[in-house]
């Protein structure tokens, strides 16, 4: 993907239902090495990330979004937004592709999603050395709860992790 020009920044970003075409872009996505290592989180072989997704599209409880930024004169998915339920809890998750880090996009397109969903509170769990994911949850009115040691779950390594409330 093109780095968009410096006028396409947060104020162009909209968000819209994830469909299944959406994939091949979402999927490349979270293959990029930089990005796994920030978020401290294992990518998905193809297999288990269409299995993944084949869950969220089947969970009505899930609000997933896909980002797009108008690039070249289309839009063009540069990451995605969700917020699900774990047990009785909402949380909310994004991924933004890292031709697009440090725009203010995915600030943007979580300021949307929270406009979108009524359940509250929103919670959300970043990796503590992930500073940009926790400014990110800040910047929206996530405040800290908590910083625990999270464990190798096959989806997350070892880390401190923060976890976040947005009341």
């Amino acid at each position: 993907m093109d780095t968009p020009s410096p006028s396409n920044h947060a104020d162009r970003v909209s968000i819209r239902r994830a469909v299944p075409d959406d994939l091949p872009a979402l999927y490349r996505q979270q293959l990029d090495a930089d990005a796994v290592a920030m978020a401290v989180v294992y990518s998905k072989d193809e297999p288990s990330f269409a299995a993944h997704w084949d869950k969220i599209f089947n969970n009505p409880a899930v609000t997933a979004m896909v980002i797009e930024l108008p690039i070249e004169g289309q839009q063009t998915v540069v990451g995605h937004v969700t917020s699900f339920p774990i047990e009785d809890e909402y949380f909310v998750g994004y991924w933004v592709d890292k031709a697009c880090w440090g725009q203010g996009i995915a600030s943007r397109a979580l300021e949307l999603l929270i406009e979108m969903v009524d359940e509250r509170p929103l919670y959300a769990r970043a990796a503590s050395s992930n500073v940009g994911s926790i400014r990110v949850l800040e910047k929206c009115g996530f405040t800290l709860i908590r910083h625990e040691m999270g464990e190798d779950d096959g989806k997350y390594p070892v880390c401190e992790v923060a976890f976040m409330v947005l009341r």
